[in-house]
Parts: structure tokens; sequence; C-alpha cells
């Protein structure tokens, strides 16, 4: 299984990327959305775990063109997890079609559960 893991923060990306690996997910990653764009775009199948707070457009952009490509491509429903520190912003990743929402900080294993389960 594939995983995608869009996050600016390198020390962020690093660890989340170990604890996916370690539970052997073969992990791609992107520091914005139009590289988690790109890369989501050709591995079909991919799952999205996204921070919101990222440079340029947001993680709430991302889900939203994801879900709106989609139907467009013919890909089936991506899982994509969002996570950020701020409370705030659940609503909005929901709305725009994120499947779970996690606050960080975030455990190892809400991590795995959110993005497998």
């Amino acid at each position: 299984m594939r995983a995608l893991v869009v996050e600016d923060d390198p020390l962020v990306r690093v660890l989340v990327c170990d604890v996916l690996r370690e539970a052997g997910l073969d992990v791609l990653e992107a520091d914005d959305v139009d590289e988690a764009l790109a890369i989501w775009a050709r591995e079909p199948g991919v799952r999205v775990l996204t921070d919101i707070g990222l440079p340029g457009r947001s993680g709430v952009d991302l889900i939203a063109v994801i879900r709106r490509a989609e139907p467009a491509g013919g890909r089936t429903r991506t899982r994509i997890v969002a996570m950020t520190a701020e409370p705030r912003h659940r609503l909005a990743c929901l709305q725009a079609g994120a499947d779970r929402f996690l606050l960080k900080p975030v455990s190892p294993k809400e991590l795995l559960a959110a993005l497998l389960h």
C-alpha cells in the first residue's frame, strides 16, 4: 500500500514517514499542493495524509482538487486524512471531502488507524 505524506515541516514529515514505513507502507513525500497533485495524478490508489498549513495553497485546497478530479478522471475515491494543530480547520477539511481529521500531535496508532481504515 502506498501513502502520500504532504507536510512542509521537514521534521514532522520525517517522523510521520518513519511511522508509515515501519508499518510496511510505501511512502511518497510532498511539501506543497502542486507537488502532491503531481504525485497523486501518477499514483492511482495512493492514500493521502495532508497537513493543512502548507505554503501557497492549503491542504483544504488539495482535498477539494482531488475530490473534483476523481470523477473526471474515472478514479476511485482516494482515502484522505487531514491533520493540523488547529481544531478550527476541522469543518473545512470534512466539507472539502477529507475522510478523517486528526489533531496534532497524533500518536502512531491513531495515525495508522486513520489512514488504513
